[in-house]
């Protein structure tokens, strides 16, 4: 019968948990004050500055932008889903192709401006 040795085993998963657990918390999390930033040179065009959707450039659009202000387009995406609307386009989220994707923005950049959406919902 072979004897089996855990200690090793539960050595290793622990280093890899905590190694694995910072980078989720950091997706998670985003930090709104610099996503701000992203937000004003990338996104209030079609969004506005309120995330209202009434950007000059997305009341031009024929698929009007989602009224951040109240929820819209958040409540039925996950964290996930959102960043993959960013970073990919509306359309691979199964949204509207008129979502541009923005490929060049890093990881960091894209939760932050995310975390800073979410800020925009007014209760």
């Amino acid at each position: 019968m072979a004897v089996i040795r855990w200690r090793p085993f539960l050595s290793v998963l622990a280093v890899v948990v905590l190694a694995v657990t910072p980078a989720l918390l950091a997706q998670t999390k985003g930090d709104p004050a610099a996503g701000q930033a992203v937000y004003k040179a990338k996104c209030m065009s079609c969004h506005g500055a309120s995330g209202a959707g009434d950007g000059p450039v997305g009341q031009k659009l024929k698929d009007k932008p989602k009224d951040w202000t109240k929820g819209e387009g958040l409540k039925d995406l996950s964290d996930q889903q959102l960043y993959e609307a960013v970073k990919k386009g509306g359309k691979a989220v199964g949204k509207s192709a008129a979502m541009i994707a923005f490929p060049t923005l890093s990881d960091a950049e894209v939760w932050n401006v995310l975390a800073y959406v979410k800020t925009l919902v007014k209760s």
